[in-house]
């Protein structure tokens, strides 16, 4: 039953090979190349994303380097650490159930294509699931202090990519406490102590790490005057209704998940899995976007759940029980084999990968030849339409710390968006760069050429110092004028 399964699974495993870095992986790229070169994350670069991200592309940039094959062998690496985790999450209750958790995650990955290579969601979920096996390996084994640390410190450096980790990390906590309180209190809270210690080393280093390098106080800015009031505010959607979108097409998978497990510890394996796919909803809701990415961590939970539920049905002797679980197996397997079989057929996985290639191959062909990155800078105007995508893979620089377009063309009227946009204009005066290059769309909607009026002051400048050089039907681009 499982075999359409595999054999869907490595024949994307082999086309992907030939997908592109394209969409937000390359923006991670950019900051990770950058940082290498010096610069100072938040002061030098104005990003909302969390530095544990760029730790991790640093990291990939210099053992799988730069190129799309690396970058797609690194993603491939990261997705085998994601299923051994699952595997050995659920190892210990049913060595079938591990399998097909790690299948059902592998599947499903590689059927999201080109644009899902490297998002921070799909990383998260290593970290989520290996800081869950590591705390219940450390009830299992009487309270293992070191156990408990580790699960911690696992999950306290997942806070530093997404900190919507940290939600997961305070259920991982009640779990254990709940756990060793009925066996020996006094060791619960040595314990849970170690597990509080364990959290806290990933982002104390990492904030040391910005504080020696000035860019910790420009962090807490962005966070404060930035991220938390403006970000959420973008194309927000309600959380309530993003949370009914994600369980309305699982409801039937919940019922299976909901059969009780067989010949296994309800606890506290359980308990983590269900919070898990609990805190997957909040993770996807909270973030109020609705983007496909930022269902990994509900699925990779959900898909424990369901592996574990029919592991437990096709253990029981009775007929009836393993035809249903064969017949579930079907059901979710198909979906599953049809989406990854899909994503190897099409080119460069299909959907809007093929389009985002063209246009990042078009705007490296035309600038390539006239920037040299050692003296030349050069301003993109777009979010992940594939500007900073073309700058990293030609190592030219932004002329400015911003690397999207809207953090300066939304909330206008408010003081620090204003002062956002003094900060933009004196430095793209100072800097002078050879080209502009706006694109027509970004985000969020709506977009266009006109979302530019926003912006007076800099749609000026451009007309009175650049002219308008190529033009194509995603982007233009304007030459400073001599």
């Amino acid at each position: 039953m499982a075999v359409p399964l595999a054999v869907a699974i490595a024949w994307c495993l082999v086309a992907s090979l030939r997908w592109p870095l394209i969409h937000d992986a390359p923006l991670m790229d950019y900051i990770a190349w950058r940082v290498m070169s010096g610069a100072v994350p938040y002061r030098d670069i104005f990003d909302m994303n969390m530095p544990g991200t760029y730790l991790i592309h640093i990291v990939a940039l210099r053992v799988f380097g730069s190129g799309d094959l690396g970058w797609r062998l690194f993603d491939l690496v990261w997705l085998a650490l994601t299923a051994a985790a699952l595997h050995a999450f659920c190892r210990p209750i049913s060595r079938w159930g591990g399998g097909l958790a790690a299948a059902f995650f592998v599947a499903y990955h590689l059927g999201q294509g080109a644009l899902s290579l490297g998002q921070r969601d799909f990383l998260l979920c290593l970290f989520l699931v290996l800081g869950a096996h590591l705390a219940a390996l450390s009830v299992e084994r009487a309270g293992s202090a070191r156990l408990s640390f580790l699960a911690g410190g696992v999950l306290g450096f997942g806070a530093t990519v997404k900190p919507h980790a940290a939600l997961y990390a305070a259920f991982v906590l009640a779990v254990l406490v709940a756990s060793w309180w009925r066996r020996e209190r006094p060791r619960a809270l040595l314990n849970a102590a170690a597990y509080l210690a364990g959290t806290a080393v990933a982002p104390a280093l990492i904030g040391l790490w910005l504080a020696s390098v000035g860019g910790l106080d420009p962090l807490i800015e962005m966070v404060t005057r930035y991220l938390i009031p403006y970000y959420p505010r973008l194309g927000g959607f309600s959380p309530a209704l993003l949370a009914w979108q994600l369980l309305k097409p699982n409801l039937f998978w919940v019922l299976v998940a909901a059969a009780p497990w067989e010949r296994a510890e309800r606890e506290p394996r359980l308990a983590l899995a269900v919070l898990g796919a609990v805190y997957g909803v909040l993770h996807y809701a909270l973030q109020q976007r609705g983007w496909w990415y930022h269902e990994y961590p509900f699925h990779a939970f959900l898909f424990i759940l369901v592996a574990m539920s029919l592991a437990g049905l096709l253990a029981r002797p009775e007929a009836r029980s393993k035809a249903c679980a064969l017949l579930c197996l079907l059901l979710l397997e198909y979906p599953l084999a049809l989406t990854a079989g899909r994503a190897a057929r099409e080119p460069r996985s299909g959907g809007l990968a093929p389009a985002k290639k063209r246009v990042l191959d078009s705007l490296v062909a035309y600038l390539g030849p006239r920037v040299d990155p050692r003296h030349d800078t050069v301003q993109t105007m777009d979010t992940a339409a594939g500007g900073v995508n073309a700058l990293f893979v030609l190592r030219v620089r932004e002329a400015t710390r911003f690397l999207y377009d809207f953090h300066l063309l939304y909330f206008t009227r408010e003081p620090y968006v204003r002062q956002l946009q003094s900060q933009f204009m004196t430095q793209i005066r100072a800097s002078a760069p050879k080209y502009v290059v706006l694109f027509r769309w970004s985000w969020p909607p709506p977009s266009g050429y006109q979302r530019f009026e926003a912006f007076p002051e800099f749609r000026r400048w451009l007309d009175d110092f650049y002219v308008l050089d190529d033009e194509q039907e995603d982007y233009q681009v304007y030459r400073r004028r001599p």
